[in-house]
């Protein structure tokens, strides 16, 4: 497609339309084409973004929850691991912000599938919602989940 040449080089509007296209396959319930669109999307930042940014690491978590749910955890831990450490080696994000703690969860979960780790080895649940708590509030829902994740836990 000559449009999709023009701005995959470089217009930042292609990645918008590529995480939109991405939305609508979801909601269609397409995961094939959400992957493909997410994969387009992904090869956008990595050319765009050299040395990681935080957009390179959303698209790794979307197409890891893409890929997890049909049972390849593999591809999904691969590509959490590749997220998780473009966010902690980024400079406004690091070991401890909120948007790490969610991959260090992803992670988490794909371990236990896995069965390669305790799960606590990755998480730290008080931690996640010492964080959690203050960024969000009481009443956020990323807040009722870490507690919820709390009582499963113990």
């Amino acid at each position: 497609m000559i449009q999709e040449k023009h701005y995959f080089s470089e217009n930042i509007n292609f990645a918008k339309i590529l995480r939109s296209l991405t939305n609508i396959h979801i909601k269609l319930d397409k995961p094939t084409k959400a992957k493909e669109s997410l994969e387009k999307l992904l090869l956008f930042y990595e050319k765009r973004y050299v040395h990681g940014h935080p957009d390179t690491a959303k698209t790794l978590f979307d197409l890891s929850l893409l890929y997890g749910p049909e049972g390849n955890f593999s591809k999904a831990k691969g590509l959490l691991e590749r997220g998780l450490e473009i966010l902690i080696n980024h400079p406004d994000y690091g070991e401890q912000h909120h948007e790490t703690l969610k991959f260090k969860e992803g992670l988490d979960i794909i371990y236990r599938y896995l069965e390669q780790t305790n799960s606590q080895e990755h998480l730290d649940m008080p931690l996640r919602l010492a964080i959690f708590d203050p960024h969000y509030g009481q009443s956020h829902p990323e807040t009722a989940m870490t507690l919820y994740n709390l009582g499963v836990a113990y």
